[in-house]
C-alpha cells in the first residue's frame, strides 16, 4: 500500500512538472494557453513587442503607457516619448497590446489573482512575485517602470506595476502595485506613465 501511495505521489509530482515545462513550450512555440488561477486563465509572461509574448517569465517585455499600443524598451534611454495622456473610459481593444485572444485585466480579476496568495521571490536571478499555488503559479517581475515626464527607467528589480484597463480619473488609471514587502490592487497612476503589461485570456 506504502508502494501504492508513493507511486501516485510521484506521478502527480510528475504532472505537476510537466504543466509548467508546457506552458514554457507553449510560449516558445507562440501557443500560449496560459495558467488557470482562480478561474482566470493567465498569461506566463508580459507583453513583449505589442501582439507577443515576452519569451521567459521574468523577462520585462516592454513598457506601455495607458490605452496606448506603442510599446518601449525596458533598458536604456527612450527618446520620442510623449508625456500626454490617452484619453478614453476603459482600454480599448484597438489599442490592447495583448496577443490575439487575450487582453488587459480588469481590477476583479487582478483582486481574484491576489486572492490567490502570493510570495516575493527571485527568479533565474529576477526579482518579482508569484501569485497562485503550485503548480497553478504566475510569475511576475519587478521591472519597475517609465516616468511619465521623461521617460526615465524607475525602481527596476524594487517594484512591479502592471496595468489595469479601468481608469480613476481623466489623467490617471488603476494599476497592481507590488514591492518585497506589499502588494496592492487600486493604485492611481498617470495615464503617461509606461507599466509592463500581464494579459488575461478574453
Amino acid at each position: 500500500m506504502k508502494k501504492k501511495l508513493f507511486f501516485v505521489a510521484v506521478l502527480i509530482a510528475g504532472l505537476s512538472l510537466c504543466t509548467i515545462e508546457n506552458a514554457v513550450a507553449q510560449r516558445a512555440a507562440g501557443t500560449e494557453r496560459g495558467v488557470e488561477i482562480n478561474g482566470y486563465r493567465w498569461a506566463t509572461s508580459n507583453v513583449g513587442t505589442p501582439g507577443t509574448f515576452a519569451q521567459n517569465p521574468e523577462d520585462t517585455g516592454m513598457f506601455f503607457q495607458w490605452n496606448r499600443s506603442a510599446g518601449w524598451p525596458a533598458s536604456g534611454p527612450v527618446t520620442g516619448w510623449s508625456n500626454t495622456y490617452a484619453h478614453g473610459t476603459e482600454w480599448y481593444a484597438a489599442n490592447d497590446p495583448c496577443p490575439n485572444g487575450w487582453r488587459v485585466p480588469t481590477q476583479a480579476e487582478f483582486n481574484s489573482l491576489r486572492a490567490a496568495g502570493t510570495e516575493w521571490t527571485v527568479r533565474n536571478g529576477v526579482p518579482g512575485r508569484t501569485f497562485g499555488t503550485y503548480p497553478n503559479q504566475i510569475f511576475l517581475p519587478a521591472a519597475g517602470w517609465r516616468y511619465n515626464i521623461d521617460g526615465s527607467l524607475q525602481s527596476a528589480g524594487a517594484t512591479g506595476d502592471y496595468w489595469i484597463n479601468q481608469p480613476t480619473a481623466t489623467q490617471s488609471a488603476w494599476g497592481l502595485f507590488f514591492n518585497r514587502a506589499s502588494h496592492s490592487v487600486g493604485v492611481p497612476s498617470s495615464r503617461a506613465h509606461g507599466f509592463p503589461v500581464r494579459c488575461i485570456a478574453r
